[in-house]
């Protein structure tokens, strides 16, 4: 209760009840023990619960494995997920309408969980790559929709059983310079979903629940996507997405109200073939964007630094997500998780602190030939930016080249990589 509007207490009782069992004084008390023990129903004050009280018990374990590898142009990686689930109701008070079904602990409902999912990507060459995902799991279901009234009851939902889904997805990518299209395609398939579904009834003049279990679901469809470059750094941006998401099974329903333990009606919801409410199922979207870190805007001499950034930077990504739940890494992932941190970290730029190209190029080089691996993220920044001072001042004139001709030849990608070997050596190169 936060506030009582001007009045002293507010007397917690159904009104709902009260109204239809107003001879049984017992039938409308929320907390019927404080009924039985002091002779009259609570009286709510600021700070206090009023009209129910419960705990809702979820226990969740689970233990993740995963592992990848790439040869040439194929990388694959797989995981897996086991876990153990249980969850129940504990209501901490007894409601006069369910003297005997509202108070204590509710039937303890367990399930076995698990996760297993694959994802195989090849990269024909630079500018053609295919990917696709796969995915099959099995979840408990939500602890909202296991109970018919959590607020009233410790009743369950009837056919009340574990979530199943399978889900594949594949995409064609296509990279010709700054002109990107992706094309994808899905398939859902949902099984043994629950749902309670509770609203006020006015023909009732109560709150009723309807509680249904064995709902499937089919989700498929196709989208694209495509960045045209039109001039410089201008690009016309697209994309259409078609899905069709529809109703696969006729559930069994059970309706009930929360002022009685009577079934109202009971049956199957005849919904196959329907679409599923709110999901927008076509859309179109058209645009045009800028981009001053475009492949137009760059010079020859970053894009030659950059070459493989977008490709690590996307296997990381990839082998990040397969990886945040598993403490026994290969030496091969440990190195790319390592790289694939050092990059992010890298191209992190601090407000009103802009770079010249030929400052960009020397860190690029570095990072894309792994020297910023072995550095700790949080001196990454200091420790390149008082490189990058140090070698203005080469006797090579590598950067004042790189200036002048915005190319990047191979002898001075090796007199950058030689540098920095001597800084972090201590050599000839200290911080000055």
């Amino acid at each position: 209760m936060k506030d009582l509007l001007g009045g002293d207490y507010w007397a917690d009782i159904d009104k709902f009840a009260e109204r239809d069992f107003g001879s049984n004084t017992q039938a409308y008390q929320n907390n019927l023990d404080y009924y039985n023990k002091y002779g009259h129903a609570h009286a709510a004050k600021v700070g206090d619960k009023y009209s129910y009280d419960y705990y809702a018990h979820v226990l969740s374990t689970r233990a993740w494995a995963s592992y990848g590898f790439n040869v040439g142009g194929l990388g694959i990686t797989v995981g897996g997920e086991v876990g153990y689930a249980k969850l129940w109701r504990e209501g901490l008070w007894r409601k006069g309408l369910f003297p005997n079904n509202s108070k204590g602990d509710s039937r303890k409902l367990d399930y076995l969980t698990y996760k297993a999912k694959g994802n195989f990507s090849y990269r024909f060459s630079a500018a053609h790559a295919v990917e696709a995902n796969v995915v099959y799991m099995q979840e408990a279901p939500e602890f909202q929709s296991s109970f018919v009234s959590p607020r009233t009851r410790n009743t369950t939902t009837p056919g009340l059983s574990a979530e199943r889904v399978l889900g594949v997805d594949a995409s064609y990518n296509l990279r010709y310079g700054d002109f990107k299209a992706r094309i994808s395609g899905y398939y859902t398939r949902i099984y043994d979903q629950s749902k309670v579904i509770s609203y006020y009834d006015d023909v009732a003049a109560t709150f009723t629940n309807f509680a249904m279990s064995g709902i499937d679901k089919v989700h498929f469809g196709l989208e694209a996507a495509v960045s045209i470059p039109i001039y410089h750094t201008l690009a016309l941006n697209g994309a259409v997405s078609w899905g069709q998401y529809t109703y696969d099974s006729n559930p069994y329903y059970l309706q009930t109200q929360d002022n009685s333990g009577d079934i109202v009606s009971d049956g199957y919801v005849y919904w196959k073939d329907f679409r599923v409410e709110s999901t927008p199922q076509t859309a179109v979207n058209v645009g045009l964007s800028v981009s001053r870190v475009g492949g137009a805007a760059q010079t020859k001499a970053m894009k030659k630094a950059n070459a493989n950034l977008r490709i690590e930077l996307a296997q990381y990504k990839d082998m990040e997500s397969f990886a945040q739940f598993s403490s026994d890494l290969d030496a091969e992932t440990r190195h790319q998780l390592e790289h694939g941190k050092a990059l992010t970290e890298m191209l992190k730029q601090p407000l009103y602190q802009p770079k010249t190209d030929a400052e960009q190029v020397v860190i690029l080089v570095l990072a894309s030939h792994g020297m910023l691996d072995e550095v700790p993220l949080a001196e990454q920044r200091a420790r390149t930016a008082a490189f990058v001072r140090q070698f203005h001042a080469d006797v090579s004139g590598t950067m004042d080249a790189i200036t002048a001709t915005g190319k990047l030849t191979p002898e001075q990608t090796d007199t950058i990589l030689n540098a920095w070997k001597a800084y972090e050596g201590g050599e000839s190169h200290g911080v000055q």
